[in-house]
């Protein structure tokens, strides 16, 4: 069986289900954050895990041989006299939920040790050191190093997030001079700081276990992320060899047998590195381009099953982290 672990409203987890079941392959989604309402689960060792549904259906997780980890949601609790104390009932099904998932006798797509551990920071280092180029950044909450950052890079400073704010994706944006005077506050929390590019276009590159699907989309001037100009004008690519290599060694000192890649091609044609998301979106890509993604990630998924159950109580050790 392939379990793909998701919320119910992801369309990326519904149409690779959809793929699956429609080639006869067994295949069901769950979604942790409706454990502690609807649903219940029950993990016994020796022995294995059953987790039953509202309406009585029991999935036996000891069948699981892929387990595709796209999204993870700790269960929502509801207001309820008896959790009172929510942050210690939350932690209670971490606890249950990261062992039941480490410790499963499948393959899992991705890892979850390489793939909760990809900081941005780690990606930036791994993609230098296999020899893609990568913009100059800090990543800092020190004002003044930003202010002397940007006076190094005459092109410009742009800014981002590390992580998206809950469901609520946030844009890269310019440093603009009112920025550099509102910094005082930005010792709460860091921020990323990069050069900026003068590109020609943004690239989005899907990696599927080695199969590889990349978009240009055509720089705007007044938009630093033309990805997000549903009306850019775009081309399906074809990377340089060079270039694929790289990505396939970073990949593999990621440990990530999919993902997504944001470079950008700059003015003189040459290709920099941004960051990988391990499960970054790619129906968007496949809406507009009509490249096969969807099939790509149903077909890892059932190679990845047929490769046999793997042991992972070692997953998560600190010996085992990058």
């Amino acid at each position: 069986m392939i379990l793909i672990l998701s919320t119910r409203d992801d369309p990326h987890a519904r149409l690779v289900l959809e793929e699956l079941q429609a080639r006869g392959v067994a295949s069901t989604l769950v979604d942790a954050a409706e454990l502690g309402s609807e649903h219940t689960i029950t993990v016994s060792y020796p022995g294995g895990a059953t987790w039953t549904r509202a309406d009585g259906e029991t999935i036996d997780l000891s069948a699981v041989r892929c387990l595709w980890f796209r999204r993870l949601r700790f269960p929502t609790l509801q207001m309820h006299p008896l959790l009172q104390h929510r942050r210690f009932v939350l932690d209670e099904w971490k606890e249950l939920i990261t062992g039941l998932f480490l410790s499963m006798e499948a393959t899992v797509i991705n890892e979850l040790r390489h793939q909760i551990f990809c900081p941005k920071g780690l990606q930036l280092r791994e993609a230098s050191r296999v020899g893609l180029r990568v913009p100059s950044t800090i990543m800092t909450n020190d004002a003044a190093s930003v202010s002397a950052f940007s006076r190094e890079l005459p092109r410009g400073v742009v800014h981002k997030a590390f992580r998206p704010m809950g469901r609520r994706s946030l844009d890269t944006r310019v440093l603009e001079p009112e920025h550099l005077e509102a910094l005082d506050s930005l010792y709460l929390a860091p921020v990323i700081f990069q050069e900026r590019i003068d590109k020609r276009a943004d690239v989005r590159v899907m990696w599927v276990d080695g199969r590889v699907f990349a978009v240009a989309f055509e720089a705007d001037d007044e938009q630093i992320d033309s990805r997000l100009n549903i009306d850019a004008p775009w081309d399906v690519i074809e990377l340089p060899a060079e270039i694929e290599l790289r990505i396939a060694a970073l990949m593999g000192r990621l440990g990530l047998r999919i993902a997504a890649l944001d470079l950008v091609i700059d003015e003189h044609g040459g290709f920099v590195f941004l960051e990988v998301n391990p499960q970054g979106q790619f129906l968007y890509l496949e809406i507009l381009t009509g490249l096969p993604i969807t099939r790509a990630v149903a077909d890892l998924l059932i190679a990845a099953a047929a490769e046999g159950a793997v042991p992972r109580t070692r997953a998560g050790s600190m010996e085992a982290l990058p």
